[in-house]
């Protein structure tokens, strides 16, 4: 039960309930002592001295402490009750021990509510549990005064002598007993409502008020017994339970509630019971185990009236995101600490950009501690002078951009290393510019890194010249400052001679070695201003700027002869090595492409190495020309054989009596621009690009083809001879090869005759007798090719297992005019004789030359003065014929093979 009664209702009440009061001290006065009562004109009020007095006085007692809010006031008067009821109580249980039916003082009930009321005001009409006396109080006089109605009307005559006092109570008691009621719960409601009262009239309660309620805690107002007196907004809303339903609760359960905790924790008790103690500043963190984890900052503030702790506010701070951001800040924190990279921020609120953070890998950069970072400009650290980074850092800062340079960072003790600051700008929530970030990386070791390939791409690792990577650049640079000074330029083309067999017979270790004394000793010979380069394995380039005159670059290509000539002492070995030089100058081609230089150079080198090595030569346009057909012919040879436009001649070998004995295959090329091109031409060129091996293997299939279609009709006259280039017939798998080819024609081993030169036999001879053993085994012969030309070793020559040699074409054409050449004939003649080998004279292209060939008894015969080399068709027709004594003939315009 609740009522509200207004400040002014209150003070009236007030002085009447303290004129009552007066009044009924006098009644009670004039009963203790009847003396008295003659001398006090107010005796006549001893009427109201039963029940009226005393609840008046109770209640008049009860709003002057609640006014005062004295506790010692409230303990006093609960002094003063207990002893008048307890006087009381002693006179009532004495006349109903005699046997009165009535008493002039208290009945029991009412003195065991004043008792009641008596412990009320000891615990305090401010606590909680004392209202709730009160309120209780109240409730039982007036159950007392509804069990008072119902005996009287069950028994209307009283019985028991022990209910004498109880029954003989009049209806002034139990009026008494109802006043007394209505006084006590009159007393708890102002109980509750003082407090709000107060706090209406109170300005400075008000704002405390402003303050209970608007706080971001959860605030809890708890006394001194652990009852909620009041919560705020915010911890309504944490127990989701309406404010009315909170107050009077257990603080411990609600604390609890909102935690989702089983039990109340050591460290939130021990914080209470020292807020209690009225010690200030006690604190404790909690958290919550509910399915969303939640942190609390608690601080107990007691709250101290009269130097007493009445009570405590609990202030419960949700602290989960200043939490969280700690956690990621402190995480935060240590990445940049542990971070390899140098980390700075500055702040930009502030002139010059000072340092507001270095973490300890920047500190580490540049020996400073970070104390003596903080608050330092970082431009400083960045160099001296206005170099073209830092300004470019300063301008994109200043136009708050990212930026990213490569600088030099300069230590404490004055050394520098090379770094790469990235800075990045960051911004507040308004998007106002408050602090940069730079991220530093040391690249010293990277920068040295990359300074070393750098020089390793355009440097030779062996001997440190600059490679053909660098030559490039250096070229075109000296050209374009010859063509403005006007000045000569030459390049020279450096290639040791047989350096190879250096290295295959003494090993790359001393190869090295000579290649680094080899370039010592070059560039001991340069002028100033001059270029030397290594292009891979043993050839140099030099370039030789600033030339008075052609034959400047020929004494500097003479000189660098003569230095070479003498003898590089490595290992202990003394090696002698030469070099054969190519010379290019400068023209006006060469001018707009100056590789051009170099490649002439080397067209130059190759023609000194063809005339003897160990000398220059200098390039010319006929060595140009030479060269384009050279590459020319390379490139259209791949385009014939892909092509088939190739083709195979054939020219019939004689006896002396004009019989064919045999024939050779030959390869013909006719050009659709060139016409006929000669063998000598491109058959070097496809021994030296490789092409040999499948254009040999082409001539001999097709040669088997042809015979076996001649072995088909009966006109195979005698075995077909095909000439084998050295490289094919020192292939690994020349044999296998070979027998493929026969086993694909269909043609027998015994038709088929191989001819070889006697250089290419003299390479390898025992290779060469074991080849030639396994070609005997399959029936096939082989014949010496232009026998006389080479160098010949009668000792290999009567070992090799050949059937026939042919005298070469340059002791026939010259019988005739060198006395010499017939006795050379002569002499090869009786020599194969001796041996069991037959002889075949090539080239036999007149009368004379035949009849001295036949007095010297030579039995086969090849040249123009029988037939000329001829289509497969026309020889076919020849075999057909069948003439004894051929004649000259134009069937062909070729040259003889």
């Amino acid at each position: 039960m609740s009522f509200s009664i207004s400040v002014q209702r209150s003070t009236a009440l007030t002085f009447v309930l303290v004129t009552l009061v007066m009044f009924n001290v006098l009644a009670a006065l004039n009963t203790l002592f009847p003396s008295l009562s003659r001398n006090l004109w107010l005796a006549g009020s001893v009427a109201l001295r039963q029940a009226d007095a005393y609840a008046v006085l109770l209640v008049a007692g009860g709003i002057l402490a609640l006014r005062l809010r004295q506790a010692i006031a409230l303990k006093v008067l609960a002094i003063v009750i207990l002893l008048y009821a307890s006087h009381q109580l002693a006179m009532w249980a004495w006349h109903s021990w005699q046997g009165s039916a009535t008493s002039p003082f208290l009945p029991l009930p009412v003195t065991f509510l004043l008792g009641w009321f008596a412990l009320c005001c000891w615990e305090g009409m401010e606590s909680s549990r004392g209202i709730r006396y009160l309120a209780r109080l109240g409730w039982a006089a007036m159950l007392v005064v509804a069990v008072w109605l119902l005996w009287r009307a069950i028994y209307p005559v009283p019985e028991p002598r022990l209910w004498a006092g109880l029954s003989g109570i009049g209806a002034s008691g139990v009026v008494g007993v109802f006043i007394h009621g209505l006084a006590l719960l009159i007393l708890a409601s102002l109980a509750r409502q003082q407090p709000r009262e107060m706090l209406e009239r109170d300005p400075g309660m008000q704002e405390y008020r402003s303050l209970f309620s608007h706080s971001s805690a959860a605030v809890f107002h708890v006394l001194p017994d652990g009852t909620v007196v009041e919560v705020n907004a915010v911890a309504e809303a944490r127990l989701g339970v309406p404010v009315e339903e909170l107050r009077g609760g257990e603080f411990v359960e609600l604390v609890c509630r909102m935690l989702e905790w089983p039990n109340i924790s050591e460290e939130l008790s021990h914080a209470w019971r020292a807020a209690m103690n009225g010690l200030c500043g006690c604190h404790c963190r909690v958290a919550s185990v509910g399915h969303e984890a939640r942190f609390y900052n608690v601080r107990m503030v007691p709250i101290v009236v009269d130097s007493e702790v009445c009570g405590v506010f609990a202030v419960f701070e949700d602290i989960s995101f200043w939490t969280e951001t700690q956690s990621r800040l402190a995480i935060m924190e240590r990445c940049l600490e542990e971070s390899s990279n140098g980390v700075v921020i500055l702040d930009t609120t502030l002139p010059g950009y000072p340092i507001r953070y270095a973490n300890a890998a920047f500190c580490a950069m540049s020996g400073y501690h970070a104390r003596q970072l903080v608050g330092q400009v970082p431009f400083p650290l960045l160099g001296r002078g206005r170099r073209k980074e830092l300004v470019n850092l300063r301008r994109a800062m200043a136009a708050h951009r990212h930026c990213s340079v490569t600088t030099q960072l300069y230590r404490q003790d004055g050394q520098s290393l090379w770094c790469q600051i990235s800075m990045s700008p960051v911004r507040d929530e308004d998007g106002v510019l408050t602090h940069y970030v730079g991220v530093v990386d040391d690249i010293s070791l990277r920068r040295q890194h990359e300074q070393q390939l750098a020089w390793q791409a355009s440097h030779d690792a062996l001997t440190g010249l600059p490679n053909r990577s660098m030559l490039a650049d250096r070229l075109s640079e000296d050209v374009a400052q010859a063509r403005r000074q006007h000045r000569k330029l030459a390049v020279l083309f450096i290639d040791l001679d047989e350096f190879k067999l250096i290295n295959d017979t003494l090993g790359h270790d001393v190869g090295d070695r000579l290649l680094v004394s080899v370039a010592k000793r070059l560039e001991h010979q340069l002028r100033s201003g001059d270029s030397l380069t290594r292009m891979g394995g043993d050839e140099f380039v030099l370039i030789l700027a600033g030339l008075e005159s052609t034959e400047a670059a020929e004494g500097v290509a003479q000189r660098l002869l003569n230095a070479l000539e003498q003898p590089h002492v490595i290992e202990g070995w003394r090696l002698h090595v030469t070099a054969s030089i190519g010379i290019a100058e400068l023209d006006e081609a060469t001018s707009e492409h100056p590789h051009l230089l170099i490649q002439r150079a080397d067209i130059a080198m190759y023609r000194a190495k063809q005339k003897g090595r160990n000398q220059f030569r200098a390039f010319t346009r006929e060595l140009n020309e030479s060269l384009y057909r050279r590459l020319m012919l390379r490139n259209e040879l791949q385009t014939a054989m892909d092509q088939r436009d190739l083709q195979l001649y054939y020219q019939p070998f004689f006896t002396q009596t004009g019989q064919v004995c045999g024939y050779e295959a030959l390869l013909r090329w006719e050009h659709p621009e060139l016409g006929w091109i000669s063998p000598q031409d491109f058959i070097a060129i496809a021994e030296q690009t490789g092409q040999i091996a499948e254009l040999g293997r082409w001539v001999l299939w097709q040669a088997c083809s042809d015979a076996r279609q001649l072995v088909d009709a009966r006109l195979m006259p005698g075995r077909v001879s095909v000439n084998l280039s050295p490289l094919q017939f020192y292939r690994g798998d020349f044999l296998l090869d070979l027998m493929g080819v026969l086993s694909e024609t269909g043609l027998q081993a015994r038709w088929l005759d191989l001819e070889l030169t006697e250089g290419a036999l003299m390479r390898d001879t025992q290779a060469s007798i074991e080849t030639l053993g396994r070609l005997v085994e399959l029936g096939i012969t082989t014949a010496i090719d232009d026998f006389g030309t080479g160098f010949s070793c009668l000792d290999y020559l009567q070992r090799l297992p050949v059937t026939r040699i042919k005298l070469d074409k340059v002791f026939i054409h010259a019988i005739d005019g060198h006395s010499g050449n017939a006795v050379v004939c002569k002499s090869v003649l009786a020599l194969a004789r001796e041996l069991g080998l037959r002889v075949l004279a090539e080239g036999v292209e007149t009368q004379a030359q035949y009849d001295y060939l036949v007095n010297l008894d030579c039995e086969v015969f090849q040249g123009f003065y029988f037939a000329r080399p001829m289509p497969f068709s026309m020889f076919r027709e020849l075999l057909l014929a069948g003439p004894e004594k051929p004649l000259l003939s134009t069937l062909s315009n070729g040259r003889s093979g």
